[in-house]
């Protein structure tokens, strides 16, 4: 109804200008202002009329679309059979990790098995200076303030009376402003690094020996032993590391040595 409305006041527009030009020619009042005028109105009361959206058998069609009982029930069935596959791949991966897993440890124990004492302690060695190595690594840096490396050598000796290693650590000290300082620097990175090497089962005995460039009668200039701080097992599970102060070293070492050059 809209439409035809519009197309007659469309047309009546039209004719009104067509009737206005030809009375003027003509100089006739042929009433072309009053088709004009009622043809705008009739066109714009068609513009303002909503838009029928009735269908053939009067039931009014959805501007937009609304999502449907079905189309949301396929959905979820869709998301949940998604959900479903990925926990039965997730499920099925693990599966297989933990039947590697097993298979690898029952390999392992097997090899281990075959082993003769000699080879089982040299595996168990190669692991505790892993182990050691990422400790110092971790704690105190791979290489002192003088860019040389931190671990000069880890070396180990196995207990007369137990099968745990007796470790010796050869490192090589930071340097700082005094000798004062420079021993206490070495006191502090041994408590830091000596803390969790005492959580180590297979450690009975650790002895660090800290070296540093030092300077004969001649002149000559070269790495030697300035401190040496030897702790048994027994020793180091009576230290309360929360509360401890690396000064006391000297007096609760099993065995202390600092050269003489650090007291000058």
């Amino acid at each position: 109804m809209d439409a035809f409305i519009g197309l007659i006041g469309f047309f009546g527009i039209i004719a009104g200008i067509v009737l206005l030009i030809v009375g003027f020619k003509k100089k006739k009042n042929l009433k072309g202002g009053i088709v004009l005028g009622v043809s705008f109105v009739l066109f714009v009361i068609a513009l303002a009329m909503p838009t029928d959206t009735n269908t053939a058998d009067g039931e009014k069609t959805p501007v937009t679309k609304e999502v449907t009982d079905a189309e949301k029930a396929e959905r979820e069935a869709k998301a949940a059979e998604e959900k479903k596959a990925k926990e039965e791949k997730e499920a099925n991966k693990k599966a297989v990790a933990e039947a590697k897993a097993k298979k690898d440890a029952a390999e392992k124990k097997k090899a281990e098995a075959k082993m003769s004492p000699e080879d089982k302690r040299k595996q168990k060695i190669v692991a505790l200076k892993n182990d050691i190595t990422n400790i110092i690594e971790d704690e105190i840096g791979d290489k002192n303030n003088m860019d040389k490396k931190r671990i000069v050598k880890i070396s180990t000796v196995q207990s007369a009376t137990s099968k745990s290693e007796m470790v010796t650590l050869k490192l090589n000290a930071s340097e700082n402003f005094t000798n004062k300082m420079t021993k206490g620097g070495m006191g502090m990175d041994a408590e830091k690094i000596l803390e969790p090497i005492s959580k180590l089962d297979d450690v009975e005995v650790v002895t660090i020996n800290w070296l540093f460039p030092l300077v004969d009668a001649y002149g000559n200039e070269k790495d030697g032993d300035i401190m040496r701080i030897e702790l048994s097992k027994k020793t180091l599970s009576k230290i309360n590391w929360k509360n401890f102060d690396y000064r006391n070293f000297e007096s609760i070492a099993d065995s202390y040595w600092e050269h003489p050059a650090l007291s000058k």
